[in-house]
């Protein structure tokens, strides 16, 4: 299947494959993730939650002149109008014209909503919902991350999808949940929720685009060589810029690889176990510090939520330390991600 249909902008048929329900996609900048997605969705008449980040990412979109649904009545001559419904919720209705404003009518066609804010969304009826798409999940360097961000993803999937899947009288296809962003990290939140940070790391280092794990429904799209971009190397930007990092990131799909991580797997047969982590260990090998997923020994052991972190601060301060200043090695990707959102 195609990844970028006859204009030169993302395919989205390969994100309504029934058998992947979770679609995670990245791919450089203004190559048409955001628009394509919404203007699928929006033909496709299903309801469907657009979530962001940051709560005032999600009060932008709600604001008819800055939201993303400005360009698509644009494009589509639609007239869809997004509103605030609740303090830190919008929704998009059709709109109607009255005194030469656009104002929303009928019921909402879409919803939007920040997710560091979406728990207190719980027990709320988003039956209706069949789609969540989830925009700019890496966020920026400069970005602080959200507490607990990992659970926070999951624990929104969970909140819209609930029981559909197994409703005896009657059952419903799983939410479909489109993660796009573009490829400022792969160390985050959502690679790590879903285990596949190791996995994304060799697409962008084999150029690969398509992986498929059909026993997990999972769908990765690494947006490669996009038309867009292409032409996008011609505009004044990227004329003037010696920035060829942020080049490779914008035009080429190219993650920024932190070359300070020590991504080395080690035998741990005759290795110290110091402490473990919730799923991951702390070992002591010929004094350098490594962290690896498999358990040996009985070492104290920690949570990964603020009072566990807390109480191992108070117990190993010269640890913590060493770890701050980049002193430990791990064993992949993935355990380097577990391990930055709870230490680093």
């Amino acid at each position: 299947m195609k990844l970028y249909n006859e204009n030169g902008y993302p395919n989205t048929d390969i994100w309504h494959l029934p058998q992947y329900p979770i679609v995670l996609i990245w791919g450089a900048r203004g190559i048409g993730k955001t628009v394509t997605g919404l203007l699928d969705e929006f033909k496709r008449g299903e309801t469907f939650l657009y979530l962001r980040r940051k709560q005032q990412q999600a009060d932008l979109c709600m604001m008819p002149e800055l939201s993303p649904i400005k360009t698509i009545n644009k494009i589509a001559l639609t007239t869809y109008v997004p509103a605030r419904i609740a303090k830190n919720y919008g929704a998009v209705y059709n709109g109607e014209e009255k005194e030469n404003k656009l104002k929303p009518y009928g019921k909402p066609i879409a919803y939007i909503a920040a997710l560091s804010t979406f728990a207190d969304v719980r027990g709320a009826g988003l039956e209706d919902v069949k789609t969540m798409i989830y925009d700019e999940y890496s966020g920026e360097k400069n970005d602080r991350a959200i507490k607990g961000e990992e659970s926070l993803i999951l624990n929104a999937y969970e909140t819209i999808n609930r029981n559909r899947e197994i409703d005896e009288e009657n059952p419903q296809p799983p939410l479909r949940a489109v993660f796009m962003s573009n490829s400022n990290d792969f160390i985050n939140p959502v690679f790590s929720a879903f285990n596949v940070t190791d996995i994304a790391e060799k697409m962008a280092r084999e150029k690969k685009s398509l992986v498929t794990l059909p026993e997990r429904g999972i769908i990765l799209i690494n947006y490669l060589n996009s038309p867009i971009s292409q032409k996008k190397n011609k505009t004044a930007l990227y004329k003037a810029t010696a920035n060829e990092e942020f080049k490779k990131m914008a035009l080429e799909n190219d993650f920024n690889f932190d070359t300070n991580i020590k991504i080395k797997p080690r035998n741990i047969a005759h290795a110290k176990p110091l402490v473990t982590f919730g799923d991951y260990t702390l070992y002591d090998i010929d004094n350098v510090l490594y962290f690896d997923e498999r358990k040996s020994g009985t070492p104290p052991i920690f949570t990964t939520d603020k009072k566990g972190i807390a109480q191992f601060m108070r117990n190993f301060p010269n640890l913590y330390y060493r770890i701050l200043r980049g002193k430990a090695e791990y064993q992949n990707y993935t355990v380097y991600g577990k391990v930055k959102a709870a230490l680093l």
